[in-house]
């Protein structure tokens, strides 16, 4: 008769649980409390960017944030929506007050002003402002205000004004870029321009206008 040392285990007796089951089951517990932080409004977005300065010595300090259409999103700005933009803030901080400072450089993707079509716009930009306490809000562009009991500086404000703030008014493709069939129809209607009105026109009359601007 012969023996094996590798007892069969019965199927009513619970196994031990392996690692990768407990891995995944401690990520899906992570998942669903920040899913239920979100949801319940417990997390906000844009704590993401506070600079907690009274742990910070006297000197510069830098923070990089890569920011998407998400961060625009949130301050209900739907022209960036299509954006992608690398941010450098350094913070200086001296025995008084501090200095901040604010890079980005990317790019936005809007319609074009003539043709509609997507235009892809480079922007970049700075921003600088001296941050010090005071009871009152400031009314200086390059000054910000923080209650004397502050200990947590916030810069999503800044950044998303610095950068909304350099977005161009007039946003065209340079005219050999636009759609030719546009081109196509303010081109006749450049040379009706000087007839009587039509209704079946005034709409693309007031395309022409814009597109002279």
């Amino acid at each position: 008769m012969s023996w094996s040392l590798h007892k069969e285990i019965p199927a009513h007796i619970p196994r031990e649980p392996s690692l990768k089951g407990f891995v995944e089951n401690i990520a899906g517990i992570v998942d669903l409390v920040t899913f239920a932080l979100q949801f319940f409004g417990g997390v906000d977005p844009l704590r993401t960017y506070d600079i907690p300065f009274v742990g910070l010595t006297e000197g510069e300090h830098s923070f990089d944030y890569t920011l998407n259409g998400e961060f625009f999103e949130i301050f209900g700005n739907e022209e960036l929506i299509d954006s992608s933009f690398q941010v450098d803030v350094i913070l200086h901080k001296k025995s008084s007050f501090m200095e901040l400072s604010i890079m980005f450089k990317g790019s936005s993707t809007v319609p074009c002003d003539r043709c509609s079509n997507p235009l892809e716009i480079p922007m970049e930009g700075d921003y600088f402002a001296v941050v010090r306490y005071s009871d009152t809000p400031s009314d200086e562009e390059d000054v910000i205000n923080i209650l004397p009991n502050e200990d947590i500086l916030n810069v999503s404000q800044p950044i998303f004004e610095t950068i909304a703030l350099t977005l161009p008014s007039k946003r065209k493709h340079k005219r050999k870029d636009c759609d030719p069939e546009v081109l196509k129809t303010l081109d006749e209607l450049s040379r009706i321009s000087n007839t009587e009105s039509d209704p079946r026109w005034d709409a693309l009359k007031e395309l022409k206008k814009k597109d002279d601007k």
